[in-house]
């Protein structure tokens, strides 16, 4: 087993990709790879004709194949149109746009306040004459779903102004939005079928911004896949499964249970690597290769198995992992049993505050210090915060530190009353994301703190 990982290891393939993952893109450094915002932003340029990468209309014209390649048929019309798009039987003039938060008010003369993440307004003159001026409204997500009926009310606003549209879903999963006539693509088919074709027409600086961009997309934060793999990651990648596929498969089974990991790799190829393993000690290991190794392994198995992108999303976020664990409080009572790490999570801190009942915010914050969890460190300054009273739109970028306030705040901590933690008559919140690095550190700083926890 030791061999064929040293052999792994030292292959060309994964140094490649070890090295590609090793390098930091201006959006990591500055915290926003994924940030909404700047995906737009970035997007609503590579859209805009008169940007400085010079290839005009091309990402547009690029873009609008791939919506009607994705449109379900629709009328005559509508199919006319789909089909003339495909075959770029048009000429194209980007009249307004694009624009990022365009309001929904701006378009109708009223207060509307509804922001659409990126608008265009787009002129075609067809090869038979025919003319129409339609716009362009893209809804973009990274994170989130989509948020009382955000797209059924973009729609409303188009009829209201009595304009037909074209409208478009971006999310990491391909999700259908809530209204219809928007059409769902993935970042993975905005990679494939818009960025990457045009890739060989960038020169300079754009073309650096470009594939800054790609690399970009294939940053998986704890607990996610990436938004997009290249061609060029999925090359490696193949390759590198092809090398030792049922260590790579092992590898991958030991973080989940038989039948999560079945619905990525398949029945006789788990069955094929789980038989490779014959020792606690060497399951042990393979665990350990994929907490360290996780972004390069995470890119093999989505690039050779290219699973349903939202079956793969849930997984990595949801799926327990094989390894569970008993809390226990002082008096030897059973607090929580299971592999849930975030269950687990709550049992320590109850456990501490079982044996602590005096502790203050500030103790429980030097008990269990940020380091512990590498997610929430590089937003906040702690684990723990006093319930806030107030939030912004986008969470409780409050509590984010001042020099970085892009955090996913709202996703990063419980919040729902029944989560909470009394702490010296206080409601604290504290993170809802451990993944097996940091719960595995968590246990290892509660056991100093005497908290009895036995693994299963």
């Amino acid at each position: 087993m030791r061999n064929r990982i040293n052999q792994l290891f030292n292959s060309p393939e994964w140094n490649a990709l070890r090295s590609y993952y090793a390098q930091s893109t201006l959006f990591n450094v500055l915290h926003i790879e994924r940030k909404e915002t700047i995906h737009s932003a970035f997007i609503a340029w590579l859209l805009n004709p008169l940007a400085s990468h010079n290839l005009g209309t091309l990402p547009m014209e690029k873009l609008l194949c791939l919506y009607a390649a994705k449109a379900e048929s629709g009328s005559v019309l509508a199919n006319k149109l789909y089909n003339q798009l495909l075959t770029s039987a048009y000429q194209l003039k980007v009249v307004a746009g694009p624009v990022c938060e365009k309001t929904t008010g701006s378009l109708k003369n009223d207060s509307d306040k509804d922001r659409m993440d990126i608008w265009a307004e787009l002129h075609f003159t067809f090869d038979d004459q025919s003319e129409i001026t339609v716009p362009l409204i893209i809804e973009n997500k990274v994170y989130s779903a989509e948020g009382d009926n955000q797209t059924i009310r973009y729609a409303t606003a188009m009829d209201e102004r009595g304009s037909s549209f074209i409208g478009l879903f971006l999310t990491p999963m391909g999700e259908k939005a809530q209204e219809p006539r928007f059409q769902a693509i993935s970042y993975q088919d905005l990679l494939d079928y818009v960025i990457q074709p045009m890739l060989s027409d960038l020169t300079g600086t754009a073309q650096m911004w470009v594939e800054e961009y790609i690399r970009t997309l294939s940053f998986t934060p704890c607990g996610n896949a990436a938004l997009a793999v290249s061609a060029k990651e999925t090359e490696l990648a193949q390759k590198l499964y092809k090398l030792d596929k049922d260590l790579i498969n092992a590898i991958f089974a030991t973080q989940f249970t038989k039948e999560h990991a079945e619905l990525i790799i398949k029945e006789e190829n788990y069955d094929q690597a789980i038989g490779c393993c014959t020792e606690q000690e060497e399951l042990d290991l393979l665990r350990d290769l994929w907490n360290n190794n996780e972004d390069i392994l995470k890119a093999v198995i989505y690039a050779y198995y290219r699973p349903d992108a939202k079956l793969f999303y849930q997984l990595l976020k949801n799926a327990a992992c094989n390894k569970g664990y008993t809390v226990f409080d002082a008096n030897d009572t059973v607090l929580y049993s299971g592999n849930c790490n975030t269950k687990i999570a709550k049992a320590i801190l109850d456990a501490y505050l079982a044996a602590h009942p005096t502790a203050t915010l500030e103790d429980l914050r030097q008990a269990f210090p940020v380091d512990i969890n590498d997610t929430v460190a590089r937003y906040y300054d702690h684990l723990f915060y006093e319930l806030p009273t107030v939030y912004n739109e986008g969470g409780y970028e409050i509590l984010a530190r001042k020099n970085n306030p892009e955090a996913p705040a709202f996703w990063s901590f419980y919040t729902k009353k029944e989560q909470l933690i009394s702490v010296d008559n206080k409601q604290v919140i504290y993170p809802n994301n451990w993944n097996a690095t940091s719960i595995a550190n968590l246990i290892e700083k509660a056991q100093k703190l005497n908290i009895k926890i036995e693994e299963i």
